[in-house]
């Protein structure tokens, strides 16, 4: 019994609609340096540098879609996104409010934008 119990929490912590985590009316543009791409399923995850209108920098964690919903969508597997190089990211707030997000769309270093996640619908 006690290892059934421990073996749902990890699916008790992993929401799958988008909207019990992020809130869609918490649109933000996040504009900074990539520090790395995690490639991991089910969702793939970029930390962005980004400084505020004080100085600080604050690194952001944007979720997304797995890797292979990355493919889908044009954005290839590791070497594409090229550490240290400018991305602006367009997001959804966590409901929290921590530095934590849902990628919406990225520009690419050579202006190029590409939608992972159209909306509130998820298509």
């Amino acid at each position: 019994m006690f290892g059934l119990l421990v073996a749902a929490v990890p699916l008790l912590a992993h929401h799958h609609a988008v909207q019990a985590e992020f809130d869609y009316d918490k649109e933000m543009t996040l504009t900074g340096t990539l520090e790395r791409v995690e490639w991991v399923n089910p969702h793939a995850f970029f930390f962005l540098a980004v400084a505020g209108e004080n100085g600080d920098v604050t690194t952001w964690s944007v979720a997304t879609v797995g890797p292979s919903g990355l493919r889908r969508v044009g954005l290839s597997r590791p070497g594409f996104f090229e550490v240290g190089k400018t991305y602006t990211l367009g997001t959804y707030q966590a409901l929290d409010g921590t530095d934590f997000a849902w990628l919406r769309d990225v520009t690419l270093p050579d202006g190029r934008v590409v939608t992972v996640w159209s909306g509130k619908d998820g298509r």
